[in-house]
């Protein structure tokens, strides 16, 4: 829109994803999950983020790339694993990642709605489920998006008081390796001591 600022875009569009996935998937059958830095500061820990992602069941891709198009996104990419998504002049970007149906559905049935933007109802994951998918992002991104996922996870276990040997040896075992507990472990015991 001719006149607004680069804040203004931003907090426009957001409005208008917010809009789109507590309102208009919904209406298409579609159910999403916000992910990523806003799910990150949802819990507490406060990152700066310039997209929004969520995470949706594969099978469902055409019904969000409908909907997405319909409020004035262009699909950018698709991939494997994920879709990418912009309005025309503004810089923020929208993912949504792939998953199939059953992990969906785990998800979800953890998930808890919150109010975002001040009255949009999104779903946002359980604390060790958002844990969970950073770990594996973690032990299978690269090293860019490797070192963010490696300071979420340490921020979130300290901000939200994660056990580190009971849940976040487990979830290491589960989406994680040994090398990466004992370095999470060692950063965890800095910061809590510093």
């Amino acid at each position: 829109m001719p006149g607004m600022g680069y804040t203004q875009y931003m907090e426009f569009d957001s409005d208008v994803v917010f809009d789109v996935v507590s309102r208009r998937l919904p209406e298409a059958g579609v159910a999403a999950v916000m992910i990523g830095g806003h799910a990150v500061n949802y819990y507490g820990v406060s990152r700066a983020t310039q997209d929004i992602d969520f995470m949706v069941a594969a099978a469902d891709e055409g019904a969000v790339r409908r909907v997405m198009q319909e409020a004035g996104f262009t699909n950018v990419a698709v991939h494997e694993t994920a879709m990418f998504f912009n309005r025309p002049g503004s810089p923020l970007r929208v993912d949504f990642l792939k998953v199939d149906r059953e992990t969906m559905d785990k998800l979800l049935a953890n998930a808890k709605m919150v109010i975002y933007f001040g009255r949009h109802g999104v779903r946002v994951p359980q604390l060790l489920d958002l844990l969970g998918m950073k770990l594996f992002a973690l032990s299978n991104g690269g090293a860019r998006r490797g070192d963010r996922d490696f300071w979420d996870i340490v921020h979130l276990v300290i901000e939200n008081q994660v056990s580190v040997d009971a849940d976040l040896r487990a979830l290491c075992r589960q989406f994680g390796t040994e090398v990466i507990y004992t370095r999470l472990c060692a950063q965890i015991e800095e910061l809590k001591h510093a």
